[in-house]
């Protein structure tokens, strides 16, 4: 297949990109500077410059493509996010996702593609939850929901994956992290028991070339086999970089330096299974739990 990915240099899009290449899809990746192209060109993808706002210029570079794949986002990386730091991430889900949909129509592409996350639908008490569960989204998740609305409703076949929290050594948020523990400031909030459902992001990358291959289509979640406690995880990932235990802090405190949305996220349990997907696709992750995706973090010590 003949593949057009918005994202393509991201943190999802690299790998998506191997991954599509490996299997022998042609890609075509959505550039916006010299530096992207050449990441694409070295990935055997094919740069096209377009604007992921802009429906016209979309619709010229995703023309002839079999299918279109949004994995772009703008996850903030400041140590206490404000919600004006999320504008940018609110504005490629919603603007993003309308414009490429458009586009996707006018150029008679008729699969489409794109990620969501899972903590959009947990319930409030931290009970495990599948994609039938009502979503409860906030300020800085409506903008995920809505996306989610957008494909659902557009003339296409549409297939929405709800991501659980991605990690890897090479996206930017884990990157941090370990910087962080190393440094040992990055404490876990409250006791740590809260579980969280994982996914590495080749794992990722594999559920979309997998969801596109068997042309499964509709909403579903992808994460690893075992939620884990955030403390156990953190406390892994220290130990995994040779850095100290992280110490543990009130959730006040934490929401203090971290932001109430950082210590809501680790603080509220988020447990749901790749269980639908599987069934639809085959998929399981190569990496079953935290354990073997963070080996990969030895290289960084």
């Amino acid at each position: 297949m003949k593949v057009f990915v918005a994202g393509a240099t991201g943190a999802i899009g690299r790998p998506l990109v191997e991954e599509l290449r490996g299997r022998g899809h042609e890609v075509v990746g959505l550039a916006r500077s010299e530096a992207n192209e050449r990441a694409l060109l070295e990935r055997g993808a094919r740069p096209a410059r377009a604007d992921l706002f802009d429906a016209g210029s979309l619709t010229g570079a995703m023309r002839g493509c079999d299918a279109v794949v949004r994995v772009a986002t703008h996850i903030s990386t400041r140590p206490r996010p404000t919600r004006a730091d999320w504008a940018q991430n609110d504005r490629i889900r919603r603007d993003g996702t309308r414009a490429l949909l458009e586009a996707a129509s006018k150029a008679g592409v008729p699969r489409y593609l794109q990620e969501s996350i899972a903590w959009l639908a947990r319930p409030d008490d931290g009970s495990p939850f599948d994609e039938s569960a009502p979503p409860r989204p906030d300020a800085i998740t409506a903008s995920a929901l809505d996306a989610e609305r957008l494909a659902a409703a557009a003339p296409l076949r549409a297939t929405t994956l709800r991501l659980g929290w991605v990690y890897g050594a090479q996206t930017a948020h884990a990157r941090i992290f370990a910087d962080a523990l190393r440094r040992g400031r990055l404490p876990v909030l409250g006791d740590g028991s809260a579980l969280l459902s994982l996914l590495h992001v080749r794992d990722a990358a594999r559920a979309f070339a997998d969801a596109l291959e068997r042309d499964a289509v509709g909403l579903f979640h992808v994460v690893d086999d075992e939620p884990a406690p955030a403390g156990e995880f953190f406390d892994a990932f220290a130990a995994t970089l040779g850095a100290p235990r992280p110490r543990r802090v009130p959730r006040w405190l934490g929401s203090l330096f971290a932001g109430p949305y950082v210590a809501r996220f680790l603080t509220t349990p988020m447990v749901t299974s790749h269980a639908a997907l599987t069934r639809a696709t085959g998929w399981e992750p190569e990496r079953p739990t935290y354990r073997e995706g963070l080996a990969e973090f030895r290289s960084l010590q």
